[in-house]
Protein backbone atom coordinates (compact mmCIF):
# COMPACT_ATOMS: atom_id res chain seq x y z
CA UNK A 1 0.00 0.00 0.00
CA UNK A 2 2.96 2.47 0.91
CA UNK A 3 5.09 1.21 -1.49
CA UNK A 4 5.46 4.10 -4.08
CA UNK A 5 3.78 6.97 -1.32
CA UNK A 6 6.51 9.76 -0.57
CA UNK A 7 7.48 9.79 3.23
CA UNK A 8 5.19 12.97 4.17
CA UNK A 9 2.15 11.00 2.80
CA UNK A 10 2.91 8.00 4.80
CA UNK A 11 3.99 9.96 8.16
CA UNK A 12 0.32 11.64 7.63
CA UNK A 13 -1.19 8.43 7.00
CA UNK A 14 -0.17 7.08 10.61
CA UNK A 15 -0.90 10.42 12.10
CA UNK A 16 -4.44 9.77 10.96
CA UNK A 17 -4.14 6.13 12.42
CA UNK A 18 -3.01 7.10 15.86
CA UNK A 19 -5.73 9.83 16.09
CA UNK A 20 -8.38 7.64 15.15
CA UNK A 21 -6.91 4.91 17.55
CA UNK A 22 -6.57 7.28 20.46
CA UNK A 23 -10.08 8.64 19.50
CA UNK A 24 -11.63 4.93 19.79
CA UNK A 25 -9.32 4.11 23.17
CA UNK A 26 -11.21 7.20 24.56
CA UNK A 27 -14.88 6.53 23.15
CA UNK A 28 -15.05 3.11 23.28
CA UNK A 29 -16.13 2.99 19.44
CA UNK A 30 -14.83 3.68 16.11
CA UNK A 31 -16.51 6.54 14.19
CA UNK A 32 -18.65 5.22 10.68
CA UNK A 33 -16.58 6.11 7.77
CA UNK A 34 -20.18 8.50 7.63
CA UNK A 35 -18.87 10.55 10.65
CA UNK A 36 -15.42 10.54 9.18
CA UNK A 37 -16.61 11.61 5.72
CA UNK A 38 -20.27 12.13 5.45
CA UNK A 39 -20.74 11.88 1.82
CA UNK A 40 -20.15 7.82 2.37
CA UNK A 41 -22.20 5.11 1.92
CA UNK A 42 -22.33 1.87 3.70
CA UNK A 43 -18.93 1.97 5.06
CA UNK A 44 -17.09 2.38 1.64
CA UNK A 45 -13.36 1.55 2.13
CA UNK A 46 -14.25 0.88 5.88
CA UNK A 47 -14.36 -2.55 7.37
CA UNK A 48 -15.01 -5.65 4.54
CA UNK A 49 -16.87 -8.41 6.37
CA UNK A 50 -18.57 -11.43 3.80
CA UNK A 51 -20.38 -13.99 5.73
CA UNK A 52 -19.38 -17.49 5.12
CA UNK A 53 -20.96 -20.97 5.99
CA UNK A 54 -22.89 -21.21 9.44
CA UNK A 55 -22.53 -17.28 9.55
CA UNK A 56 -19.13 -16.81 10.30
CA UNK A 57 -17.51 -13.67 9.39
CA UNK A 58 -15.17 -13.52 7.14
CA UNK A 59 -12.94 -10.51 6.71
CA UNK A 60 -12.87 -9.39 3.23
CA UNK A 61 -9.61 -7.59 2.99
CA UNK A 62 -10.40 -4.33 3.44
CA UNK A 63 -10.00 -1.91 6.39
CA UNK A 64 -6.92 -3.55 7.87
CA UNK A 65 -5.95 -0.54 10.10
CA UNK A 66 -9.72 0.01 11.67
CA UNK A 67 -10.11 -3.76 12.01
CA UNK A 68 -6.96 -4.03 13.79
CA UNK A 69 -7.56 -0.63 15.99
CA UNK A 70 -10.66 -2.57 16.86
CA UNK A 71 -9.33 -5.49 17.95
CA UNK A 72 -6.51 -4.43 19.65
CA UNK A 73 -8.88 -2.08 21.83
CA UNK A 74 -11.74 -5.39 21.76
CA UNK A 75 -14.18 -2.99 21.11
CA UNK A 76 -17.82 -4.63 21.20
CA UNK A 77 -19.27 -3.54 18.11
CA UNK A 78 -17.59 -2.33 14.77
CA UNK A 79 -18.66 -0.27 12.04
CA UNK A 80 -18.32 -2.74 9.06
CA UNK A 81 -19.76 -3.30 5.45
CA UNK A 82 -21.03 -6.63 4.93
CA UNK A 83 -20.02 -8.00 1.09
CA UNK A 84 -20.86 -11.12 0.24
CA UNK A 85 -23.10 -13.32 2.56
CA UNK A 86 -23.51 -17.66 1.47
CA UNK A 87 -27.07 -18.25 0.61
CA UNK A 88 -27.58 -20.99 3.90
CA UNK A 89 -26.50 -17.84 6.48
CA UNK A 90 -28.81 -15.36 5.07
CA UNK A 91 -30.29 -16.09 8.57
CA UNK A 92 -27.52 -14.62 10.44
CA UNK A 93 -27.69 -11.59 9.12
CA UNK A 94 -29.98 -9.52 11.45
CA UNK A 95 -27.31 -10.64 14.36
CA UNK A 96 -24.65 -8.41 12.33
CA UNK A 97 -26.83 -5.48 11.90
CA UNK A 98 -27.20 -4.39 15.75
CA UNK A 99 -26.57 -1.01 15.99
CA UNK A 100 -25.56 0.63 19.08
Amino acid sequence: MYGNWPREKIIERFKLLDKAYDEAKKTGRLKTRKELDPSNFREKDGILVHIGKNGKPVFGGNGFHRLAIAKVLDLDLIPACIGIVDKESIKYLDQYRRKS
